[in-house]
């Protein structure tokens, strides 16, 4: 199965959403938005979607989960900036990865209540749609502070990138 078009996707997605960020004053970028959102701003939207793609590249490089404590705290401190270039690059590192062999299995911590073994293809594709998940609560907290946003749907950037 080639998933370049995907890994393709999730950069550009990422970027997209990312620029729109950038242009947010520190309040916007910290102000809480209530409970509406599993986050509860966008500082702590996108800290979570850093920190979700690091737990993923982790688990597939069969890293202890444990140490996510400490560099959550770690990103925890990061500003804007920082953060922002943290999450692009670790989302061209996972692009990287859906690149690569999907072959294998990857074992699931307990955090849903028990370990368990799912394909290395399936595991990835999960965090695509936990990201795309996150990226549209991103583009709805930019909407509830008046912002102008943009479409990230995977059909936009298969027309953008069509040669025909």
């Amino acid at each position: 199965m080639d998933l370049s078009n995907y890994a393709s996707y999730h950069v550009w997605a990422g970027d997209k959403v990312r620029a729109l960020i950038e242009q947010l004053s520190e309040k916007e970028f910290t102000e809480n938005l209530g409970d509406y959102f599993s986050h509860n701003s966008i500082h702590e939207l996108c800290l979570h979607s850093l920190a979700a793609c690091e737990f993923c590249l982790a688990l597939v490089d069969e890293t202890d989960p444990d140490i996510f404590n400490a560099r959550y705290e770690e990103l925890k401190k990061l500003s804007k900036k920082e953060l922002l270039e943290e999450w692009k690059q670790t989302d061209h590192n996972y692009s990287q990865l859906l690149q690569g062999s999907v072959d294998g299995k990857i074992l699931v911590p307990p955090f849903l209540g028990k370990s368990f073994k799912i394909s290395k293809l399936d595991f990835l594709l999960q965090y695509i749609t936990h990201s795309t998940y996150h990226r549209g609560q991103i583009i709805i907290a930019l909407k509830k502070l008046g912002k102008q946003v943009i479409g990230t749907d995977y059909l936009f950037f298969l027309n953008e990138i069509a040669t025909d």
